[in-house]
């Protein structure tokens, strides 16, 4: 998942009249009754970083711990990577930086209307440090999860 560009959604990927989970290596097919496959293949690791480079588009830090919090409950190794230029920040923080300021979470590129630009409507403010000052702690902490070895 790198660059994380939006937000993703791992367990319900809907194809046709079948739902994949790829974090579980289920299907659920839309039929009547409804029918489960289980043990069909999954993923072992998730990994997770931000743009880097001139034009980096930012990455809201929700959309990691969306696919952080998808893995933890599914058992599945989950690395952060980086947040590449741009990192979660304050306004206090940015202190006037002119590459910072609330970003709202809409996954797709739109000119926000005011009201998506406020905690409360899921907005973030992100100022761009660049890829180094970003660095890679996510909540407070580094995420170096590896998949089990397999015998």
């Amino acid at each position: 998942m790198e660059p994380l560009l939006g937000p993703v959604i791992l367990d319900d990927m809907c194809d046709g009249h079948k739902f994949y989970d790829p974090l579980r290596g289920n299907w659920w097919h839309d039929s009547d009754p409804p029918r489960i496959e289980r043990g069909k293949p999954k993923l072992d690791l998730v990994i997770v970083g931000g743009e880097s480079g001139p034009g980096a588009r930012p990455m809201h830090p929700d959309w990691a711990r969306s696919l952080r919090d998808q893995c933890n409950a599914a058992g599945v190794a989950f690395h952060f990577k980086q947040w590449g230029e741009w990192a979660p920040s304050t306004p206090e923080e940015a202190a006037g930086n002119p590459r910072s300021g609330w970003r709202c979470l809409a996954g797709h590129p739109h000119v926000p209307k005011a009201a998506e630009l406020y905690p409360e409507a899921g907005a973030a403010f992100i100022e761009r440090k660049g890829k180094k000052a970003a660095g890679r702690l996510l909540d407070g902490r580094t995420w170096d999860e590896m998949p089990g070895v397999r015998s």
